[in-house]
């Protein structure tokens, strides 16, 4: 039973140090808050998976969450606004390095081979939104997966059109509907129903 309060209070201490409300931890382990509070409470504990995974968003060692006194350490960690700068700006690195690298090839093909091949920038758009989502997914917040997950489909869809312009592929935009639907479906799925 003493594990249990341990475990239970370095997970209440690191979710607050981190300014996380229990929804919004569930929310990046795909558990309801009702678990969460559950742990919190000392009523039981999560497996060796979710504990990896906790350690890897709050960024400790698996073995702080069973080390007694371990919450107090962390009181001191006032971080929280520059953890989320650390995430915006490897964001926005990683999108610039897309553009970045669409820029040269664009710059390449007009230049050393004469064709203007002005597509490229338009299937920067989806691999921004890829790697956009592919981060939230480890940092972000549940809500932000819907819309990158649109902007996703979407945008792939237009380039495809785009890149094909010559066979006029319109109904190609027909096949975003279901697919809107189901990524919309599956994140409702991985986030209420996933325990």
């Amino acid at each position: 039973m003493e594990l249990e309060k341990t475990v239970a209070a370095n997970i209440t201490e690191l979710r607050k140090s981190r300014q996380l409300t229990q929804l919004e931890l569930a929310e990046k382990l795909n558990y309801s808050d009702k678990t969460i509070s559950k742990w919190e409470r000392g009523d039981g504990l999560p497996d060796l998976k979710t504990i990896c995974r906790m350690a890897e968003i709050f960024g400790v060692s698996v073995d702080y969450f069973v080390t007694e006194g371990a919450a107090e350490e962390i009181k001191t960690y006032s971080a929280p606004k520059e953890e989320r700068g650390y995430h915006i700006l490897i964001s926005l690195l990683g999108t610039a390095g897309i553009w970045i690298a669409a820029a040269i090839f664009y710059a390449y093909t007009l230049s050393y081979r004469g064709r203007n091949i002005w597509t490229v920038f338009i299937w920067a758009v989806p691999l921004s939104a890829a790697l956009l989502y592919r981060l939230n997914l480890k940092w972000g917040k549940t809500k932000y997966e819907i819309i990158y997950t649109s902007i996703f489909c979407w945008t792939l869809l237009t380039s495809i059109f785009l890149q094909f312009l010559k066979y006029n592929m319109w109904p190609i935009f027909l096949i975003g509907v279901p697919v809107q639907v189901a990524l919309i479906l599956l994140t409702i799925l991985r986030v209420k129903y996933h325990k």
